[in-house]
Protein backbone atom coordinates (compact mmCIF):
# COMPACT_ATOMS: atom_id res chain seq x y z
CA UNK A 1 0.00 0.00 0.00
CA UNK A 2 2.99 2.44 1.22
CA UNK A 3 3.99 2.26 -2.64
CA UNK A 4 1.46 2.90 -3.90
CA UNK A 5 0.95 5.86 -2.19
CA UNK A 6 4.40 7.17 -3.53
CA UNK A 7 3.66 6.17 -6.93
CA UNK A 8 0.45 8.06 -6.57
CA UNK A 9 2.90 10.98 -4.98
CA UNK A 10 4.79 10.87 -8.08
CA UNK A 11 1.92 11.38 -10.55
CA UNK A 12 0.58 14.13 -8.43
CA UNK A 13 4.46 15.53 -8.81
CA UNK A 14 4.18 15.38 -12.48
CA UNK A 15 0.25 17.04 -12.76
CA UNK A 16 1.39 20.53 -10.35
CA UNK A 17 3.69 21.32 -13.27
CA UNK A 18 0.72 22.31 -15.07
CA UNK A 19 -0.45 24.29 -12.47
CA UNK A 20 3.07 25.82 -11.60
CA UNK A 21 0.95 28.99 -12.39
CA UNK A 22 -1.03 28.77 -8.78
CA UNK A 23 2.40 28.22 -6.79
CA UNK A 24 3.86 31.51 -4.96
CA UNK A 25 7.15 32.07 -6.41
CA UNK A 26 9.97 33.06 -4.11
CA UNK A 27 9.28 36.74 -4.30
CA UNK A 28 5.44 36.23 -3.14
CA UNK A 29 6.76 34.23 0.18
CA UNK A 30 5.09 35.76 3.78
CA UNK A 31 8.18 36.86 4.80
CA UNK A 32 10.81 38.77 3.16
CA UNK A 33 14.25 38.94 4.72
CA UNK A 34 17.70 38.99 3.33
CA UNK A 35 19.36 35.41 3.05
CA UNK A 36 22.74 35.58 2.50
CA UNK A 37 25.23 36.30 5.02
CA UNK A 38 26.09 40.01 5.34
CA UNK A 39 22.82 41.10 2.38
CA UNK A 40 21.23 44.42 3.55
CA UNK A 41 22.00 43.72 7.22
CA UNK A 42 22.16 47.79 7.54
CA UNK A 43 18.44 47.92 6.76
CA UNK A 44 16.80 45.30 8.97
CA UNK A 45 14.37 47.18 11.01
CA UNK A 46 13.14 48.00 7.19
CA UNK A 47 13.06 44.54 6.32
CA UNK A 48 11.32 43.33 9.67
CA UNK A 49 8.72 46.17 9.46
CA UNK A 50 7.30 44.33 6.24
CA UNK A 51 7.89 40.77 7.70
CA UNK A 52 3.75 40.60 7.62
CA UNK A 53 2.16 43.24 5.02
CA UNK A 54 3.38 40.85 1.73
CA UNK A 55 0.58 39.07 0.39
CA UNK A 56 -0.53 36.04 2.12
CA UNK A 57 0.51 32.35 0.43
CA UNK A 58 -2.76 29.94 -0.56
CA UNK A 59 -3.30 28.06 2.34
CA UNK A 60 -2.23 24.38 0.77
CA UNK A 61 0.20 24.09 -2.24
CA UNK A 62 -0.86 22.07 -5.18
CA UNK A 63 1.03 19.23 -4.20
CA UNK A 64 -0.47 18.88 -0.42
CA UNK A 65 -3.99 18.99 -2.15
CA UNK A 66 -3.79 16.37 -4.41
CA UNK A 67 -1.44 14.45 -1.76
CA UNK A 68 -4.28 14.67 0.73
CA UNK A 69 -7.15 13.23 -2.09
CA UNK A 70 -5.42 10.72 -3.20
CA UNK A 71 -4.52 9.72 1.21
CA UNK A 72 -8.85 9.79 1.20
CA UNK A 73 -9.09 8.31 -1.97
CA UNK A 74 -7.53 5.43 -0.87
CA UNK A 75 -8.29 5.33 2.61
CA UNK A 76 -12.07 6.31 2.56
CA UNK A 77 -13.77 9.53 4.03
CA UNK A 78 -13.67 8.39 7.74
CA UNK A 79 -17.41 7.00 7.72
CA UNK A 80 -15.52 3.30 8.13
CA UNK A 81 -12.91 4.14 10.89
CA UNK A 82 -14.15 3.08 14.11
CA UNK A 83 -16.70 5.66 14.17
CA UNK A 84 -14.29 8.65 13.66
CA UNK A 85 -17.00 10.91 12.60
CA UNK A 86 -18.67 10.56 16.00
CA UNK A 87 -15.27 11.89 17.65
CA UNK A 88 -15.97 15.16 19.83
CA UNK A 89 -12.73 16.43 18.53
CA UNK A 90 -13.88 16.14 14.65
CA UNK A 91 -17.19 16.67 15.15
CA UNK A 92 -18.91 18.57 12.30
CA UNK A 93 -21.12 20.22 14.31
CA UNK A 94 -21.10 22.62 16.98
CA UNK A 95 -19.17 21.53 19.85
CA UNK A 96 -21.42 22.16 23.34
CA UNK A 97 -20.17 25.13 25.89
CA UNK A 98 -16.34 24.51 27.62
CA UNK A 99 -16.05 21.48 25.15
CA UNK A 100 -12.93 21.61 22.64
CA UNK A 101 -14.06 23.02 18.82
CA UNK A 102 -13.83 21.00 15.97
CA UNK A 103 -11.19 20.65 13.48
CA UNK A 104 -13.14 22.14 10.91
CA UNK A 105 -13.73 25.84 13.03
CA UNK A 106 -10.95 28.18 11.86
CA UNK A 107 -10.96 31.77 12.03
CA UNK A 108 -12.69 33.47 9.14
CA UNK A 109 -8.99 35.08 8.54
CA UNK A 110 -5.99 32.80 9.38
CA UNK A 111 -2.85 34.96 10.84
CA UNK A 112 -0.41 32.53 8.61
CA UNK A 113 -2.16 30.91 5.82
CA UNK A 114 0.16 28.37 5.02
CA UNK A 115 -0.54 26.51 8.26
CA UNK A 116 -4.20 27.29 8.74
CA UNK A 117 -5.19 23.86 7.98
CA UNK A 118 -3.07 22.14 10.11
CA UNK A 119 -3.16 20.48 13.99
CA UNK A 120 -0.86 19.17 16.00
CA UNK A 121 -2.36 15.98 17.69
CA UNK A 122 -0.71 14.34 20.50
CA UNK A 123 -1.00 10.44 21.15
CA UNK A 124 -0.59 8.81 24.41
CA UNK A 125 0.88 5.48 24.04
CA UNK A 126 0.57 3.01 26.52
CA UNK A 127 1.90 -0.61 24.75
CA UNK A 128 4.29 -1.34 21.84
CA UNK A 129 1.34 -2.42 19.85
CA UNK A 130 -0.22 1.31 19.59
CA UNK A 131 3.84 2.55 19.11
CA UNK A 132 4.02 -0.01 16.08
CA UNK A 133 0.78 0.82 14.43
CA UNK A 134 1.19 4.86 14.77
CA UNK A 135 5.12 4.56 13.23
CA UNK A 136 3.26 2.40 10.28
CA UNK A 137 0.61 5.02 10.12
CA UNK A 138 3.17 7.93 9.88
CA UNK A 139 5.10 6.38 7.43
CA UNK A 140 2.34 5.57 5.02
CA UNK A 141 1.01 9.04 5.11
CA UNK A 142 4.08 10.89 5.36
CA UNK A 143 3.41 12.74 8.48
CA UNK A 144 5.57 15.18 10.37
CA UNK A 145 6.43 13.58 14.00
CA UNK A 146 7.36 16.13 16.00
CA UNK A 147 8.59 14.57 19.25
CA UNK A 148 8.07 10.35 20.09
CA UNK A 149 8.16 9.38 23.79
CA UNK A 150 7.81 5.92 25.41
CA UNK A 151 4.69 7.92 26.73
CA UNK A 152 3.53 9.88 24.21
CA UNK A 153 4.07 10.99 20.40
CA UNK A 154 3.14 14.39 18.71
CA UNK A 155 2.47 14.54 14.60
CA UNK A 156 1.80 17.13 12.75
CA UNK A 157 -1.39 16.11 10.11
CA UNK A 158 -3.21 18.31 7.89
CA UNK A 159 -6.94 18.22 8.91
CA UNK A 160 -8.44 16.75 5.99
CA UNK A 161 -5.93 14.12 6.72
CA UNK A 162 -7.28 13.06 10.51
CA UNK A 163 -9.53 10.97 9.45
CA UNK A 164 -7.56 8.66 7.06
CA UNK A 165 -4.92 8.71 10.49
CA UNK A 166 -7.31 7.60 12.99
CA UNK A 167 -8.41 5.16 10.27
CA UNK A 168 -5.08 3.26 10.52
CA UNK A 169 -4.96 3.29 14.27
CA UNK A 170 -6.49 0.46 16.31
CA UNK A 171 -9.20 1.32 18.74
CA UNK A 172 -7.46 2.43 21.92
CA UNK A 173 -5.64 5.23 19.99
CA UNK A 174 -9.15 6.63 18.91
CA UNK A 175 -9.51 8.66 22.35
CA UNK A 176 -6.49 8.71 24.06
CA UNK A 177 -5.19 11.78 21.64
CA UNK A 178 -5.47 15.46 22.26
CA UNK A 179 -4.99 19.10 20.21
CA UNK A 180 -1.85 20.57 21.55
CA UNK A 181 -2.23 24.12 19.97
CA UNK A 182 -5.43 25.94 19.21
CA UNK A 183 -4.54 27.64 16.12
CA UNK A 184 -1.16 26.65 14.89
CA UNK A 185 -0.90 29.06 12.00
CA UNK A 186 -0.91 31.71 14.69
CA UNK A 187 1.64 30.07 16.58
CA UNK A 188 3.63 30.27 14.25
CA UNK A 189 3.51 34.00 12.99
CA UNK A 190 3.93 34.56 16.94
CA UNK A 191 7.62 33.43 16.42
CA UNK A 192 8.52 35.78 14.19
CA UNK A 193 9.51 39.40 14.70
CA UNK A 194 7.46 42.11 14.78
CA UNK A 195 4.71 39.67 15.33
CA UNK A 196 3.15 41.68 18.58
CA UNK A 197 5.47 44.65 18.63
CA UNK A 198 6.75 47.37 16.76
CA UNK A 199 10.21 46.84 14.35
CA UNK A 200 13.16 45.93 16.01
CA UNK A 201 16.73 46.63 15.16
CA UNK A 202 19.11 44.50 16.85
CA UNK A 203 22.00 46.17 15.90
CA UNK A 204 20.88 49.45 16.51
CA UNK A 205 23.35 52.62 18.15
CA UNK A 206 21.27 52.08 21.52
CA UNK A 207 22.11 48.02 21.67
CA UNK A 208 25.94 48.87 20.32
CA UNK A 209 26.21 51.40 23.03
CA UNK A 210 26.00 48.71 25.98
CA UNK A 211 29.65 47.21 25.03
CA UNK A 212 31.03 50.85 26.29
CA UNK A 213 30.59 50.60 30.07
CA UNK A 214 30.50 47.60 32.16
CA UNK A 215 29.71 44.29 32.40
CA UNK A 216 26.23 43.30 31.59
CA UNK A 217 24.81 40.04 31.65
CA UNK A 218 23.26 38.34 28.51
CA UNK A 219 20.03 38.73 29.63
CA UNK A 220 19.84 42.46 29.25
CA UNK A 221 20.83 42.07 25.51
CA UNK A 222 17.71 43.24 23.31
CA UNK A 223 19.32 40.80 20.85
CA UNK A 224 17.61 38.07 23.19
CA UNK A 225 14.12 39.61 22.67
CA UNK A 226 13.35 37.89 19.13
CA UNK A 227 14.35 35.35 17.47
CA UNK A 228 17.07 36.09 14.72
CA UNK A 229 17.65 35.55 11.11
CA UNK A 230 20.96 34.96 9.82
CA UNK A 231 21.67 37.73 8.05
CA UNK A 232 21.32 39.33 11.77
CA UNK A 233 23.03 36.90 13.67
CA UNK A 234 26.12 36.69 11.04
CA UNK A 235 26.54 40.83 11.54
CA UNK A 236 26.07 39.99 15.38
CA UNK A 237 28.87 37.61 15.18
CA UNK A 238 31.39 40.00 13.48
CA UNK A 239 30.38 42.85 15.96
CA UNK A 240 31.16 40.93 18.78
CA UNK A 241 34.58 39.92 17.13
CA UNK A 242 35.31 43.45 16.75
CA UNK A 243 34.82 44.44 19.82
CA UNK A 244 36.31 42.29 21.60
CA UNK A 245 39.39 40.82 19.61
CA UNK A 246 41.80 39.88 22.45
CA UNK A 247 39.50 36.78 22.91
CA UNK A 248 37.04 36.33 20.29
CA UNK A 249 38.02 34.95 17.02
CA UNK A 250 34.71 34.57 14.20
CA UNK A 251 35.62 31.37 12.12
CA UNK A 252 33.81 28.75 9.55
CA UNK A 253 34.04 25.08 9.62
CA UNK A 254 32.61 25.17 5.81
CA UNK A 255 29.73 25.55 3.22
CA UNK A 256 25.90 24.71 2.82
CA UNK A 257 24.92 23.09 -0.19
CA UNK A 258 23.93 26.64 -1.20
CA UNK A 259 27.20 27.90 -0.50
CA UNK A 260 26.83 30.24 2.69
CA UNK A 261 29.59 30.34 5.03
CA UNK A 262 28.67 28.02 8.86
CA UNK A 263 30.03 30.52 11.27
CA UNK A 264 31.03 30.42 14.39
CA UNK A 265 32.61 32.16 17.40
CA UNK A 266 35.43 30.79 19.26
CA UNK A 267 36.19 32.25 22.79
CA UNK A 268 39.52 31.31 24.38
CA UNK A 269 42.02 33.02 27.40
CA UNK A 270 44.25 36.24 25.70
CA UNK A 271 48.34 36.26 26.07
CA UNK A 272 50.31 33.35 24.95
CA UNK A 273 49.10 30.23 24.28
CA UNK A 274 49.90 27.62 26.60
CA UNK A 275 52.43 24.73 25.88
CA UNK A 276 50.71 21.39 25.08
CA UNK A 277 47.28 20.88 24.01
CA UNK A 278 44.67 22.99 24.50
CA UNK A 279 41.00 21.11 25.88
CA UNK A 280 37.79 22.66 23.76
CA UNK A 281 33.80 22.28 24.47
CA UNK A 282 32.24 22.34 21.28
CA UNK A 283 28.33 23.47 21.33
CA UNK A 284 26.24 23.39 18.29
CA UNK A 285 22.47 23.89 17.65
CA UNK A 286 20.16 23.78 14.94
CA UNK A 287 20.72 21.06 12.96
CA UNK A 288 17.53 20.47 12.33
CA UNK A 289 16.40 23.92 10.96
CA UNK A 290 13.20 24.65 12.56
CA UNK A 291 14.69 24.57 16.34
CA UNK A 292 14.99 28.45 16.66
CA UNK A 293 15.11 28.19 20.46
CA UNK A 294 18.34 25.88 20.03
CA UNK A 295 20.21 29.32 17.54
CA UNK A 296 19.14 31.71 20.27
CA UNK A 297 20.49 29.82 22.81
CA UNK A 298 23.70 29.16 21.83
CA UNK A 299 24.01 33.19 20.67
CA UNK A 300 23.22 33.36 24.54
CA UNK A 301 25.29 31.36 25.55
CA UNK A 302 28.34 33.01 23.34
CA UNK A 303 27.64 36.33 24.51
CA UNK A 304 27.79 35.39 28.30
CA UNK A 305 31.25 33.73 27.57
CA UNK A 306 32.01 36.39 25.30
CA UNK A 307 30.96 40.00 27.65
CA UNK A 308 31.55 37.33 31.25
CA UNK A 309 35.68 36.87 30.61
CA UNK A 310 38.03 39.56 32.02
CA UNK A 311 41.77 38.62 31.85
CA UNK A 312 43.75 38.38 34.90
CA UNK A 313 44.76 40.08 36.96
CA UNK A 314 41.64 42.20 37.42
CA UNK A 315 42.18 46.18 36.93
CA UNK A 316 42.07 47.58 40.38
CA UNK A 317 41.98 50.80 39.76
CA UNK A 318 38.17 49.88 37.84
CA UNK A 319 37.11 46.92 40.01
CA UNK A 320 33.69 47.26 39.15
CA UNK A 321 33.99 47.01 35.49
CA UNK A 322 36.55 44.67 34.77
CA UNK A 323 34.72 42.54 37.17
CA UNK A 324 33.11 40.62 34.77
CA UNK A 325 31.95 36.84 35.83
CA UNK A 326 34.84 35.03 37.72
CA UNK A 327 33.47 31.61 37.03
CA UNK A 328 33.37 32.28 33.05
CA UNK A 329 36.84 33.86 33.53
CA UNK A 330 37.88 30.48 34.80
CA UNK A 331 36.24 28.34 32.18
CA UNK A 332 37.65 30.24 29.23
CA UNK A 333 41.02 29.95 31.72
CA UNK A 334 40.61 26.23 31.09
CA UNK A 335 38.66 25.69 28.18
CA UNK A 336 38.88 26.80 24.17
CA UNK A 337 35.11 26.96 23.50
CA UNK A 338 33.57 27.08 20.10
CA UNK A 339 29.91 28.17 19.43
CA UNK A 340 28.05 27.74 16.34
CA UNK A 341 24.48 29.00 15.96
CA UNK A 342 23.01 26.76 13.35
CA UNK A 343 24.61 23.83 11.43
CA UNK A 344 21.76 23.80 8.78
CA UNK A 345 22.34 27.42 7.94
CA UNK A 346 20.44 26.72 4.40
CA UNK A 347 17.31 24.91 6.11
CA UNK A 348 17.49 27.73 8.55
CA UNK A 349 17.33 30.40 6.05
CA UNK A 350 14.45 28.59 4.21
CA UNK A 351 12.56 28.54 7.58
CA UNK A 352 12.61 32.50 7.24
CA UNK A 353 11.59 33.10 4.09
CA UNK A 354 9.14 29.50 2.75
CA UNK A 355 8.42 26.78 5.54
CA UNK A 356 8.91 27.74 9.39
CA UNK A 357 8.55 24.11 9.52
CA UNK A 358 11.70 22.91 7.47
CA UNK A 359 13.69 20.33 9.40
CA UNK A 360 16.34 19.28 7.12
CA UNK A 361 18.83 20.66 4.69
CA UNK A 362 18.48 21.72 0.93
CA UNK A 363 20.08 19.61 -1.05
CA UNK A 364 18.68 17.72 -4.05
CA UNK A 365 17.96 14.08 -3.34
CA UNK A 366 17.07 11.44 -5.84
CA UNK A 367 13.48 12.64 -6.01
CA UNK A 368 13.27 16.17 -7.11
CA UNK A 369 10.38 17.53 -5.47
CA UNK A 370 11.81 15.94 -2.23
CA UNK A 371 14.27 18.17 -1.09
CA UNK A 372 16.64 17.83 2.03
CA UNK A 373 18.53 15.31 3.96
CA UNK A 374 18.74 15.26 7.89
CA UNK A 375 22.06 16.52 8.93
CA UNK A 376 22.03 14.07 12.61
CA UNK A 377 21.43 10.84 10.95
CA UNK A 378 24.33 11.61 7.80
CA UNK A 379 27.20 11.12 9.53
CA UNK A 380 29.66 8.00 9.43
CA UNK A 381 29.47 5.85 12.42
CA UNK A 382 26.85 3.11 12.55
CA UNK A 383 24.88 5.04 9.86
CA UNK A 384 21.71 3.45 8.35
CA UNK A 385 20.83 4.13 5.12
CA UNK A 386 19.48 1.07 4.32
CA UNK A 387 16.76 1.74 7.09
CA UNK A 388 15.09 4.82 5.78
CA UNK A 389 15.74 5.36 2.22
CA UNK A 390 12.42 7.42 0.62
CA UNK A 391 13.87 11.17 0.41
CA UNK A 392 10.26 11.77 0.94
CA UNK A 393 10.83 11.16 4.75
CA UNK A 394 11.85 13.71 7.33
CA UNK A 395 14.35 11.44 8.25
CA UNK A 396 15.91 10.93 5.00
CA UNK A 397 19.77 10.03 5.61
CA UNK A 398 21.00 10.26 2.10
CA UNK A 399 21.91 7.33 -0.06
CA UNK A 400 25.40 7.44 1.20
CA UNK A 401 27.15 8.48 4.88
CA UNK A 402 28.00 12.10 4.79
CA UNK A 403 26.10 12.44 1.83
CA UNK A 404 24.48 15.93 3.30
CA UNK A 405 27.72 18.33 3.00
CA UNK A 406 27.20 20.34 6.40
CA UNK A 407 27.36 17.45 8.21
CA UNK A 408 30.54 16.42 5.80
CA UNK A 409 32.31 19.99 6.49
CA UNK A 410 31.44 19.65 10.09
CA UNK A 411 32.98 16.23 11.05
CA UNK A 412 36.09 17.48 9.39
CA UNK A 413 36.34 20.49 10.97
CA UNK A 414 36.24 18.86 14.09
CA UNK A 415 39.08 15.60 13.12
CA UNK A 416 41.09 18.57 11.49
CA UNK A 417 40.66 20.41 15.06
CA UNK A 418 41.87 17.23 16.94
CA UNK A 419 44.60 16.51 14.81
CA UNK A 420 46.18 19.45 13.23
CA UNK A 421 44.79 22.23 15.72
CA UNK A 422 46.42 20.66 18.92
CA UNK A 423 43.29 20.12 20.57
CA UNK A 424 41.62 17.80 22.63
CA UNK A 425 37.67 18.04 22.76
CA UNK A 426 36.32 17.75 26.50
CA UNK A 427 32.39 18.22 25.38
CA UNK A 428 30.39 17.94 22.80
CA UNK A 429 26.66 19.76 23.68
CA UNK A 430 24.32 19.66 20.49
CA UNK A 431 21.47 21.34 21.13
CA UNK A 432 18.29 20.78 19.78
CA UNK A 433 14.54 21.19 20.72
CA UNK A 434 11.96 19.85 22.39
CA UNK A 435 11.32 17.76 25.15
CA UNK A 436 13.10 18.96 28.11
CA UNK A 437 15.94 16.02 28.12
CA UNK A 438 19.78 15.56 28.33
CA UNK A 439 20.76 12.60 26.22
CA UNK A 440 23.78 10.61 26.01
CA UNK A 441 25.16 7.93 23.44
CA UNK A 442 24.55 5.90 22.40
CA UNK A 443 21.27 6.70 19.49
CA UNK A 444 21.15 3.99 17.26
CA UNK A 445 21.14 1.04 19.66
CA UNK A 446 19.59 0.37 22.86
CA UNK A 447 21.41 -2.85 22.88
CA UNK A 448 24.91 -1.40 22.98
CA UNK A 449 26.27 0.09 26.43
CA UNK A 450 29.06 2.77 26.49
CA UNK A 451 32.14 1.59 27.97
CA UNK A 452 31.85 4.91 30.34
CA UNK A 453 28.39 4.36 31.06
CA UNK A 454 28.47 5.64 35.06
CA UNK A 455 30.30 8.71 34.23
CA UNK A 456 27.83 9.84 31.45
CA UNK A 457 25.03 9.41 33.30
CA UNK A 458 26.81 11.32 36.57
CA UNK A 459 27.79 13.60 34.68
CA UNK A 460 24.07 14.05 32.67
CA UNK A 461 22.65 14.29 36.29
CA UNK A 462 25.28 17.28 36.90
CA UNK A 463 23.74 18.90 34.33
CA UNK A 464 20.32 18.15 35.03
CA UNK A 465 20.69 19.70 38.60
CA UNK A 466 22.51 22.60 36.65
CA UNK A 467 19.26 23.47 35.04
CA UNK A 468 16.83 22.70 37.66
CA UNK A 469 18.55 25.39 40.10
CA UNK A 470 18.28 28.20 37.86
CA UNK A 471 14.28 28.05 37.37
CA UNK A 472 12.98 25.13 38.61
CA UNK A 473 12.61 23.21 34.87
CA UNK A 474 13.08 19.97 34.85
CA UNK A 475 15.35 17.98 32.43
CA UNK A 476 15.01 13.93 32.07
CA UNK A 477 18.57 12.17 31.89
CA UNK A 478 18.03 9.15 29.23
CA UNK A 479 20.15 7.21 26.97
CA UNK A 480 19.26 8.68 23.48
CA UNK A 481 18.15 5.33 22.14
CA UNK A 482 14.56 5.39 24.79
CA UNK A 483 14.62 9.53 24.57
CA UNK A 484 12.41 11.95 23.07
CA UNK A 485 12.73 11.62 18.59
CA UNK A 486 11.00 10.13 15.50
CA UNK A 487 10.16 6.93 15.62
CA UNK A 488 12.26 3.80 14.03
CA UNK A 489 12.74 -0.09 13.82
CA UNK A 490 14.91 -1.93 16.96
CA UNK A 491 17.71 -3.48 16.10
CA UNK A 492 16.60 -6.44 15.27
CA UNK A 493 14.30 -5.28 12.83
CA UNK A 494 17.28 -3.50 11.10
CA UNK A 495 18.95 -6.61 10.52
CA UNK A 496 15.85 -8.50 8.68
CA UNK A 497 15.44 -8.21 5.24
CA UNK A 498 12.69 -5.57 4.04
CA UNK A 499 9.72 -7.78 3.92
CA UNK A 500 10.21 -10.09 7.01
CA UNK A 501 10.61 -6.52 8.42
CA UNK A 502 7.02 -5.53 7.02
CA UNK A 503 5.64 -8.66 8.38
CA UNK A 504 7.63 -8.09 12.18
CA UNK A 505 6.00 -5.05 12.17
CA UNK A 506 2.28 -5.66 11.40
CA UNK A 507 2.73 -8.88 13.73
CA UNK A 508 4.27 -7.62 16.64
CA UNK A 509 4.58 -4.15 18.33
CA UNK A 510 7.87 -5.41 20.44
CA UNK A 511 9.92 -5.00 17.26
CA UNK A 512 9.62 -1.24 17.58
CA UNK A 513 10.94 1.65 19.51
CA UNK A 514 11.08 5.51 20.01
CA UNK A 515 14.42 6.47 19.07
CA UNK A 516 15.52 9.42 17.88
CA UNK A 517 18.06 8.23 14.59
CA UNK A 518 17.08 4.66 14.48
CA UNK A 519 19.60 3.23 11.80
CA UNK A 520 22.17 5.65 12.92
CA UNK A 521 24.43 8.29 11.39
CA UNK A 522 23.91 10.84 14.65
CA UNK A 523 26.34 13.65 15.68
CA UNK A 524 26.18 12.57 19.22
CA UNK A 525 27.76 9.31 18.66
CA UNK A 526 29.85 10.51 16.02
CA UNK A 527 31.65 12.52 18.27
CA UNK A 528 31.48 10.25 21.22
CA UNK A 529 32.97 6.97 18.96
CA UNK A 530 34.80 8.90 16.15
CA UNK A 531 36.39 11.93 17.67
CA UNK A 532 36.60 10.73 21.12
CA UNK A 533 34.88 13.23 23.05
CA UNK A 534 33.98 11.38 26.43
CA UNK A 535 31.50 13.87 27.42
CA UNK A 536 29.22 13.69 24.54
CA UNK A 537 25.35 14.86 24.75
CA UNK A 538 22.35 16.16 23.05
CA UNK A 539 20.29 18.74 24.83
CA UNK A 540 16.70 19.01 23.85
CA UNK A 541 15.64 22.40 25.19
CA UNK A 542 12.18 23.60 25.90
CA UNK A 543 9.24 23.30 26.11
CA UNK A 544 7.38 19.56 26.55
CA UNK A 545 4.69 20.31 24.06
CA UNK A 546 2.63 23.30 24.75
CA UNK A 547 4.48 25.25 21.78
CA UNK A 548 6.80 22.23 20.43
CA UNK A 549 9.17 24.08 18.26
CA UNK A 550 7.00 27.28 18.23
CA UNK A 551 8.94 28.24 21.71
CA UNK A 552 7.41 31.93 22.17
CA UNK A 553 10.43 34.78 22.13
CA UNK A 554 9.39 35.22 25.91
CA UNK A 555 10.92 31.89 26.63
CA UNK A 556 14.67 32.53 25.01
CA UNK A 557 16.32 34.39 27.74
CA UNK A 558 15.17 32.21 30.43
CA UNK A 559 16.38 29.30 28.36
CA UNK A 560 19.81 31.06 27.87
CA UNK A 561 19.85 31.32 31.26
CA UNK A 562 19.10 27.96 32.30
CA UNK A 563 21.61 26.25 29.57
CA UNK A 564 24.14 29.28 30.91
CA UNK A 565 24.11 27.17 34.14
CA UNK A 566 24.17 23.80 32.59
CA UNK A 567 27.53 24.69 30.94
CA UNK A 568 29.08 26.01 33.73
CA UNK A 569 28.16 22.80 35.58
CA UNK A 570 29.38 20.85 32.60
CA UNK A 571 33.01 23.27 32.88
CA UNK A 572 33.57 22.85 36.55
CA UNK A 573 33.09 18.97 36.31
CA UNK A 574 35.55 18.58 33.68
CA UNK A 575 37.69 21.03 35.48
CA UNK A 576 37.13 17.89 39.18
CA UNK A 577 35.66 21.26 40.91
CA UNK A 578 31.67 20.21 40.61
CA UNK A 579 30.22 21.61 44.21
CA UNK A 580 26.51 22.16 43.22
Amino acid sequence: MRSIIIYCAVAAHLCTTSLSSTIPTNSESVIRLPIHDDENHSNTADTFSDIFHAAPRESRNSWSKIRNKIVVKIFGSGQRHHGVRSHPHYSSGSSSSGAQKPLGDTPAKAPYSRYQNEVVLRFNITTTDEAAALAEAAEILFLDVWSATKDHADIRVDKDVVESLLGLLPESLQSSHARLMHDLAATVRETFPGSSEGPSNSLSAHSLSQYSGPYRPAQSEHFFSNYQPISVINPWMKLLRSLFPDHVELFSIGQTYEGREIKGLKISKTGEPSSGKRKAIVITGASHAREWISVSTVCYLAHAFITGYRPRPFNKENAEADLGDREITRLVENFDWYFIPTLNVDGYVYTWTEDRLWRKNRQPTSLGFCKGIELDRSYSFKWGGQSQNNPCSENYPGEKEFEALESKNFAAWAQNLTTEGNTRIMGFLDLHSYSQQILYPYSYSCTQRPPDLENLEELAEVLAKGIRIRHGEHYEVSSACQGGGQFAQSDKDQKKDTKKAKRSQKSSGDDFMLTETGGGGSALDYFYREIGVSYSYQIKLRDQGSYGFLLPKESIKPTGQEIESMVKSLGNFLIGDDKL
